[in-house]
């Protein structure tokens, strides 16, 4: 599977689900949003076993599994990675590559890479003091000898070095999702690029599209680092693995209100509309937003909500994966998620 074929479905909702397999991580990356360590939570594997086992009822099309690092729990990575095409999804696996410093990959983790449909690693500036950009090289040469379908994830700051040194030794082999960095976690102080100022333009928010399992068990509707780690915004709860499954997850994700009018006009319109005060960025003002389904269901049913509910879904389908990462990584870098991909599809 190609990177561009999960980024070209990340904006249609419940296409996919995103399953926080641990926050744990050995690694002590300077620009982790996450602050993970080795001692923060994780999820019982029985309970995201038994959740991952409901996707077959009514199954996504991408099962995507990320950290802290993930592959700490190799079986159960290679266990969901089952139990996804068992169900007629696909599986995707985000690390850090801890492991490629060993003379072999364990057995534990080559098995459950090759249980996955695509690989993909962290690699810039920051994770390079702990695993070295040899080391991560040697992985992906191997890996790319094996048939296995790879990626690089890095962030702003040092991307053009980086995406020119792969581009020469791979070709269009290995599609690079360049993102800006994230100012939360122990990269909270570090020079990041502004978010952009809040206004109340209609500025559909894709993000709230793909469900995320935490490490806690709870669901929320979008990826923001603040509400994963708990931050309070009920109208972004969809509930929690030790009560729902993923049918009733997804009938959340698709019907409810809120939901849909984020994914319409965006925080900044309906803050507007709401006469809620604005913060600095689309998300910090989405985290403000009371949940107001019945105010929601108004916006969409009065005549502009549904001209604008038809644009946002025809701009979905014929969207493609660089029009995704133009708009969520860093747009100069978009192109490069496309490398490789089979000559098909909106972004050929």
């Amino acid at each position: 599977m190609h990177l561009a074929e999960v980024l070209r479905l990340r904006a249609i909702p419940a296409a996919g689900v995103c399953l926080e397999v641990t926050r744990r991580c050995p690694l002590k990356c300077a620009h982790c949003f996450t602050n993970s360590s080795m001692a923060s939570p994780e999820p019982p594997a029985d309970r995201l076993l038994r959740f991952a086992g409901t996707l077959a009822r009514r199954p996504p099309s991408i099962v995507l599994m990320s950290g802290g690092e993930p592959l700490l729990r190799p079986r159960l990575v290679a266990e969901i990675a089952g139990l996804a095409k068992a169900a007629g999804a696909r599986s995707y696996v985000l690390s850090g590559a801890y492991f490629a410093t060993r003379p072999r990959i364990p057995a534990a983790i080559r098995t459950a890479i090759k249980a996955v449909d695509h690989f993909a690693v962290s690699m810039d500036p920051f994770h390079e003091p702990e695993v070295p950009r040899t080391a991560v090289l040697a992985l992906l040469d191997e890996l790319l000898s094996e048939g296995t379908a790879v990626s690089v994830q890095t962030v702003d700051g040092q991307a053009e070095e980086l995406t020119a040194l792969l581009r020469d030794r791979y070709g269009d082999r290995v599609p690079v999702l360049v993102t800006p960095l994230i100012a939360a976690g122990r990269a909270a102080d570090r020079r990041h690029r502004a978010a952009p100022p809040t206004d109340s333009s209609v500025t559909p928010c894709a993000l709230a599209a793909w469900p995320v399992v935490t490490a806690s068990g709870a669901v929320t509707a979008c990826c923001n680092e603040q509400v994963v780690a708990g931050a309070p915004a009920p109208h972004l709860r969809l509930g929690h693995i030790d009560t729902d499954d993923w049918p009733e997850i997804r009938r959340r994700t698709l019907a409810r209100p809120m939901l849909r009018a984020l994914r319409t006009f965006g925080p900044g319109y309906l803050a507007a509309r709401w006469a809620v005060d604005p913060e600095s960025g689309h998300c910090a003002t989405c985290r403000r937003l009371p949940a107001e389904n019945s105010k929601a269901a108004a916006e969409l049913d009065a005549p502009f909500g549904t001209i604008a509910q038809s644009v946002v879904a025809a701009s979905v389908r014929q969207g493609g994966a660089a029009a995704f990462a133009r708009r969520y990584g860093v747009p100069e870098y978009a192109e490069l998620v496309v490398g490789g991909e089979p000559a098909h599809g909106p972004d050929q």
